[in-house]
């Protein structure tokens, strides 16, 4: 498979990972009442957060082409997973970093050439 066709594959479960999020609320039977859950680290939830800064590393030609997961606690984002250099986890971090609404970014990326 083709690194733009694999690139593909993630951007549509992607996709459709976030149309199954946005639609969660929508599907719930009971209406909520006076109890909000949410927890909000700026602009952008968690979630959303999270969304936000998978979608800015597919979006990149380089990094696009790994698989990194991404996990947030208060606007402090991780990065996990593996790339294939240095430069790529720095590119990584770096484009992270600038998603409105992250902090602070910790790289627990593996380099595996």
């Amino acid at each position: 498979m083709t690194p733009r066709a694999t690139r593909s594959i993630y951007h549509l479960q992607f996709a459709a990972g976030l149309f199954a999020l946005a639609t969660l609320p929508a599907c719930a039977s009971s209406p909520r009442i006076g109890v909000d859950t949410s927890v909000t680290t700026s602009r952008f939830n968690t979630t959303e957060l999270i969304a936000r800064v998978k979608t800015a590393l597919l979006n990149d030609e380089v990094v696009g082409l790994r698989r990194i997961d991404v996990h947030a606690v208060d606007g402090n984002v991780t990065l996990s997973g593996r790339v294939a250099s240095a430069e790529e986890r720095d590119r990584a971090v770096k484009i992270a970093r600038a998603v409105e609404g992250v902090w602070s970014v910790t790289s627990e990326l593996q380099i595996q050439p």
